[in-house]
């Protein structure tokens, strides 16, 4: 696997994903700017670095623990662009979990988890501005939205993802 530039090693993006395609072309600089743009963020270089690898898709590291020491399941990477459903623009990205479902604007949705509920994994940039390196947090509508820190940016919650020992 060639992996794009950016600061995420290959040790880091090894086995992240099923052997599933990608929900999306690579995104182009422009296609990344344009998605910054209609979201007001600007995404982490990690980020774009995991969509040039696999832009969307189920991954196969889906363990990490949270700040409470729970592990939590994060299933699934939105792909940077604007379809299928599940792209951060798409009918199912970060504007659906919002104005749909009423979770907090903290950011953009990146994840979720397919098991069943509304757990969903966002950048939050309520800490550092919509330029700034946003934290990954875990959203929980169906506990009344409890948000709990995953990482501390999108490099960590990578490099914290872990298969599941129990398949």
């Amino acid at each position: 696997m060639t992996i794009p530039p950016g600061p995420l090693s290959p040790a880091d993006l090894a086995d992240l994903f099923t052997d599933s395609p990608s929900h999306e072309p690579w995104p182009s600089d422009e296609l990344v700017a344009e998605v910054e743009a209609e979201l007001g963020y600007r995404l982490p270089a990690a980020f774009v670095q995991v969509s040039r690898v696999a832009n969307g898709g189920m991954l196969r590291r889906t363990v990490i623990t949270v700040e409470d020491g729970e592990d939590v399941a994060v299933d699934y990477l939105a792909a940077i662009g604007r379809s299928p459903e599940d792209s951060l623009l798409g009918d199912l990205g970060t504007a659906f979990w919002i104005e749909e479902w009423g979770y907090p604007p903290v950011g953009v949705c990146v994840g979720l988890t397919v098991w069943g509920g509304h757990v969903t994994y966002w950048l939050d940039y309520t800490e550092c501005g919509p330029d700034g390196e946003p934290r990954v947090v875990e959203i929980d509508q169906e506990l009344g939205y409890r948000t709990r820190l995953v990482a501390p940016d999108f490099v960590s919650f990578i490099r914290g993802l872990r298969v599941d020992p129990e398949g």
